[in-house]
């Protein structure tokens, strides 16, 4: 069998990303074979400003991803959803 080029982790809802993350980092086995690549976080735009509010898992994975991919867009104003985004971020 050929060796890996990628391998794709996928958390279902709301996770905690830090966990994964760090035990990639910190494990020396791991980190000799794996390295993060590219994160990337799905967030519905209707439901973001409530989610951020009640899940801190939620901002935790706005702010560490590397890409955001938003569905539910065509559904929100950017008033209604860009000041949440904002407030993930910092």
């Amino acid at each position: 069998m050929p060796a890996f080029e990628r391998l794709v982790s996928e958390s279902t809802g709301l996770a905690d990303p830090f966990p994964i993350l760090s035990t990639l980092r910190a494990d020396p086995v791991l980190s000799h074979h794996l390295a993060p690549g590219t994160i990337v976080a799905i967030v519905d735009a209707v439901n973001v400003a409530d989610q951020i509010t009640r899940w801190p898992e939620m901002t935790k994975q706005i702010s560490v991803a590397d890409r955001i991919v938003v569905t539910k867009g065509n559904r929100v104003t950017p008033a209604r959803s860009l000041p949440a985004f904002a407030e993930a971020s910092l």
